[in-house]
């Protein structure tokens, strides 16, 4: 594990061998407790908006106790506590050790890492978003927000640049004879009508 991935946890909580263990008291004094044979952490949490509701989803990675890297996996945050998704993306040799508790104890030293994770919002809809006080257009291509649309919309996306050439090649459509007014003018309306649709509604047209 590098020191720039080496995840914090709690105080009680440290690392021995790329395995996690948990600090434990007894009468005797303190001991360490050996929680799983690898260590898992926050790498991000993700916001997701899809326009109507927002939901919430996380990114782990970890180091297995042999040193191998762990992929990382992403999960809602309801499936965290329950490790439906250790042995399904990490394998059958990440292994928990028995115990009532265990999981929980190994849940909660996860959730100690949020602090060092990245906290970002994507976005699963298209179209005119007011975000921070300002309207933004939401359209995969976008270098500032994370759009990624759902199904058969996957292959939208949207060139940021306008250059002069654009509005030239624009014009000569307009001139063309290729295609009758009557269907060229109704197609190039509604390619600007388009984004603008929200504010005419807004307008109440």
């Amino acid at each position: 594990m590098t020191q720039r991935n080496k995840p914090l946890y709690a105080p009680n909580y440290k690392v021995i061998g790329n395995c996690l263990y948990e600090i434990k008291n007894s009468k005797q004094g303190p001991y360490d407790k050996k929680l799983c044979n690898f260590t898992p952490w926050l790498v991000s949490e993700i916001t997701v908006d899809d326009g109507v509701e927002t939901t919430s989803r996380i990114r782990l990675s970890g180091i297995h106790e042999s040193g191998r890297t762990l992929p990382e996996i992403e999960i809602s945050t309801d499936e965290l506590g329950s490790f439906n998704w250790l042995y399904k993306h990490w394998g059958i040799d990440c292994i928990l050790e028995p115990g009532v508790a265990i999981r929980d104890s190994i849940r909660y030293a996860i959730q100690t890492t949020a602090p060092q994770a990245e906290r970002q919002t994507a976005y699963t809809v298209t179209g005119w978003k007011k975000i921070g006080g300002q309207w933004q257009f939401l359209m995969p291509g976008d270098d500032t927000r994370t759009v990624t649309l759902p199904g058969k919309m996957q292959g939208y996306t949207m060139e940021r640049r306008c250059e002069a050439s654009d509005a030239v090649i624009a014009a000569s459509l307009l001139r063309s004879e290729l295609v009758p007014p009557e269907l060229l003018y109704p197609l190039m309306a509604f390619t600007f009508l388009s984004p603008l649709n929200s504010f005419l509604k807004r307008a109440g047209l």
